[in-house]
Parts: C-alpha cells; sequence; structure tokens
C-alpha cells in the first residue's frame, strides 16, 4: 500500500501518442517537472522550476471520502470552453447537474497555433498552449459557470485552439483498492484527458492511479493510391496521418512533417526513406 500526504495530483497525458503518460505530482514527495513550471497559472519559462515555491492548498474537503473498490472510476469532468475571461466561463456542453457552486475547476488551454511544419526544434514559444489555473465556481448555468474571482487569462475555442474547464473534486481522504483504478475520459479533440483531485489528508493507492493512454491523439490511417511522395505535407490517401500535439493543426493531415510535437507520418512508398 502506498500512504502519503496529498496536495493536489494531477496526470496530464501531453505527448502526441496514445501510448504513455505524463504524471505531475504536487504534493510534499518528488516533483516530476514539466516544460513549464505548474501554478496558479503557467507562462513560458526556462527557469528551473524550485519544488519549494509549491503553494501549500491541500483542498477543502468538502468532497468527503473517495472509497474506489472495484473497476474504473473517472472522478472528473471536462467540458469544452467557448470563451473564459473574468469570471465567466461559457462552455460548448450542456452542464451537468453534478458540477455544483463551490466546486474546484481547472481552467486550461490545451491548444493553439504556433507551429512550423517540420521544424524538430524544441517548442519554446507554443503561444497560449499550456496555459492553466485553478478557480472556484460561484454559480452554475445551463451552460455558463460563474467564478468566485476573476481569472488571470483569457482561455478560448476556436478552429485551431481548444481549451477546457475540468471539475477538481477536494476530498478529506481517498482510497483506491487494488483491484480499483481511478482514471479519466480520453482526449476527444475538444475535452478530456485529466485526472486531478486534492485530498486534504491520506491518499491510499493499492490500485491504479493513471492517465495512461488519455492524451492527444496518433495519427489517424491512411490507405489510397500514390507513391514517390517527399512532402512535409501530403494530400489524404498519400501518407500516414500526423499525431496531435500542442498545435492541433498536425490532426487530420498527412505526411511527415510534424507541427511542434504532434509528429508527423510516414509517405508512401519509394518515397526515400532507408
Amino acid at each position: 500500500m502506498q500512504q502519503r500526504p496529498a496536495r493536489l495530483l494531477v496526470l496530464l497525458l501531453l505527448c502526441g501518442c496514445t501510448e504513455s503518460s505524463l504524471d505531475l505530482e504536487w504534493n510534499d514527495g518528488a516533483f516530476i517537472p514539466l516544460p513549464r513550471p505548474p501554478g496558479p497559472t503557467a507562462v513560458p519559462t526556462t527557469t528551473p522550476f524550485v519544488p519549494g515555491a509549491l503553494p501549500a492548498d491541500k483542498g477543502d474537503g468538502h468532497n468527503g471520502l473517495l472509497s474506489v473498490t472495484t473497476g474504473t472510476t473517472n472522478i472528473n469532468t471536462c467540458l469544452a470552453v467557448l470563451s473564459a475571461a473574468d469570471v465567466t466561463v461559457t462552455v460548448s456542453d450542456a452542464i451537468p447537474l453534478t458540477v455544483l457552486a463551490g466546486d474546484r475547476v481547472l481552467l486550461w488551454q490545451v491548444q493553439d497555433t504556433f507551429a512550423i511544419i517540420g521544424d524538430g526544434s524544441d517548442v519554446t514559444a507554443p503561444g497560449g498552449a499550456g496555459l492553466f489555473e485553478l478557480a472556484r465556481i460561484a454559480s452554475v448555468g445551463a451552460s455558463t459557470l460563474t467564478l468566485v474571482a476573476p481569472l488571470e487569462n483569457g482561455y478560448t475555442s476556436s478552429v485551431l485552439r481548444r481549451a477546457q474547464v475540468c471539475t477538481v473534486p477536494e476530498y478529506s481522504l481517498a482510497t483506491i483498492a487494488n483491484s480499483a483504478t481511478v482514471a479519466g475520459a480520453p482526449w476527444d479533440g475538444a475535452r478530456g484527458g485529466v485526472v486531478a483531485l486534492f485530498v486534504s489528508g491520506a491518499l491510499l493507492v493499492d490500485g491504479g492511479l493513471t492517465a495512461s493512454t488519455l492524451g492527444f491523439r496518433g495519427g489517424l490511417e491512411s490507405g489510397g493510391g500514390g507513391q514517390d511522395q517527399t512532402a512535409l505535407e501530403t494530400n489524404t490517401g498519400n501518407g500516414s496521418g500526423k499525431g496531435e500535439g500542442l498545435d492541433p493543426s498536425s490532426f487530420s493531415k498527412n505526411g511527415r512533417g510534424n507541427y511542434a510535437n504532434g509528429a508527423g507520418g510516414g509517405n508512401t512508398r519509394n518515397a526515400g526513406g532507408g
């Protein structure tokens, strides 16, 4: 049994594939750094993150005890954000009755348009992609959340931008039995890929607590004619699909050129590959 005092545990899958996860552990133990440091908001930085700078926030425990004894449980509700600014969050989904005033939420600009096709250098200027902050709900409408305090950033979804808001439950104690798993809904291009919770007391994990396979989608299969294709981007059927990444431009397109961390797909036969 693993027992640890927990503050905030967030598991986010940000890679351009579907076979691995990036776990962000926010507590008194070891910290796995991200390209951007966690905090109320994330901004581009090259400064090494100092774990001691984390806020001492364990949540208020108002969701009580979490006890997962069997099967797989999703504890987060994620909604696609149309726009979010000041104290107003407008979503494209009907807000479930389980989302209540007083709940904690994570606002996250998941994707933005910034990448140059075929640029294999490190991602250092991803636009708004990666910005996030935590907030608390003051009231809930049919498709609008009103927050207790103004947001520090704006969040939007459009043709080539994706933002979401996810509930983050605040438990007093959480236990996951060895035959049980806490996971989340997979990223579908608009929402998902998040497992997040506060625990003010002990977090007891005998089973699974994971966001593996929930993140950005792999390249789509492609079949058809065409050969001798060497371009970074090809027509449908003349190369395999590109993987999804921080810039959504790559997904549903074909060819070997990447868009930031959205990897390129293979080109058709006789294209000069080894």
